[in-house]
């Protein structure tokens, strides 16, 4: 077989199979967040339960000015004793987030049928961003007492200790529970409305006092709906949704021991150095409030692709006969 005669077999092979590809019923479009105009804008209310001691961060080598704890309210306390107190700790961060939002995500359409199939939904709440959001921390301990600085705590009592802002670093929203089947609804031209609910993982973490702290991964339902314009090649999509998430989990997680200034009691006005050893029992997470997006989508496979193959195919064959 000539030259000619191969690059004529190929063309034919690439548009036999390249005719069920253009004539099936299925079109999917990759689609990517538009961070400018994409966003949430949410009430957060997180919690968290803990269990487990605080300690004074001396040691007799390291640290031999750092502060030291007893329990008890009365009694001896040696020049080097330094022993943990059992506590119940609590913090509830919640505040406002409006943030912009970022990710990508494949809408396989398939008019005929009247559905819009939903994978590999993605999207970074927080486009690569941060969030401040008001923290308190609720203490409860038994009766103890310190030294470097002398205070006395009595146990029994909360004490709820307003710590500022704590940075939300990350809340991210992934498809878990595969390809979702939803509904696709022709209003004319080459406009469709398309509704879609399908689960995702929330990933959430922040910075406490310069620790990072992950709460467990929790999956919620996300309703997914809005407006589909297609243009051949690219598509255009914008949606408003509402969210209503809350969930309560018992993780059981020990935390990373981390450093703590607890201001004194009895004398107030000075602050004792401790550590927490602390283990998660239960996190609590809701937010409510909306959720806009706009998305830009291209068609799988890029149209063309063929086409400008088969050009190339001529081309090459017509250099050939001029030689």
């Amino acid at each position: 077989m000539n030259m000619r005669m191969a690059l004529s077999a190929a063309a034919v092979a690439l548009v036999v199979v390249a005719q069920p590809t253009l004539a099936r019923d299925v079109i999917q479009y990759d689609f990517t967040l538009d961070a400018q105009r994409s966003g949430v804008d949410l009430a957060v209310d997180a919690g968290a339960q803990t269990t487990g001691t605080l300690i004074g961060d001396f040691d007799v080598n390291t640290n031999p000015t750092g502060t030291r704890t007893k329990p008890g309210l009365f009694g001896s306390f040696g020049a080097e004793e330094n022993v943990a107190v059992d506590l119940q700790l609590g913090l509830n961060l919640g505040g406002r987030v409006n943030t912009r939002s970022s990710g990508a995500f494949r809408f396989a359409l398939d008019p005929q049928a009247g559905t819009v199939t939903t994978s590999g939904y993605a999207v970074d709440l927080l486009a690569g961003g941060s969030a401040n959001l008001p923290l308190t921390i609720s203490l409860l301990t038994d009766s103890f007492r310190t030294r470097n600085p002398s205070s006395t705590y009595i146990g029994g009592i909360p004490i709820d200790l307003p710590i500022g802002d704590v940075t939300l670093m990350r809340l991210t929203a992934t498809q878990i529970d595969g390809p979702s089947v939803g509904v696709l609804t022709p209003l004319g031209g080459n406009e469709y409305d398309f509704a879609a609910v399908f689960s995702v993982e929330i990933d959430a973490a922040f910075d406490l006092l310069g620790n990072e702290f992950i709460l467990p991964p929790t999956p919620f339902p996300f309703g997914f709906q809005g407006r589909l314009t297609l243009n051949g090649g690219s598509a255009e999509l914008m949606s408003l949704d509402a969210i209503d998430l809350s969930q309560v989990t018992n993780p059981d997680l020990a935390l990373p021991q981390f450093p703590f200034d607890l201001p004194t009691i009895l004398p107030p006005g000075d602050t004792a150095h401790v550590l927490f050893d602390l283990l998660l029992s239960e996190v609590s997470l809701s937010m409510n409030g909306t959720y806009q997006t706009y998305a830009n989508g291209t068609l799988v496979p890029a149209p063309g692709a063929a086409g400008l193959l088969l050009l190339g195919l001529g081309g090459v064959a017509g250099r050939r006969r001029r030689r």
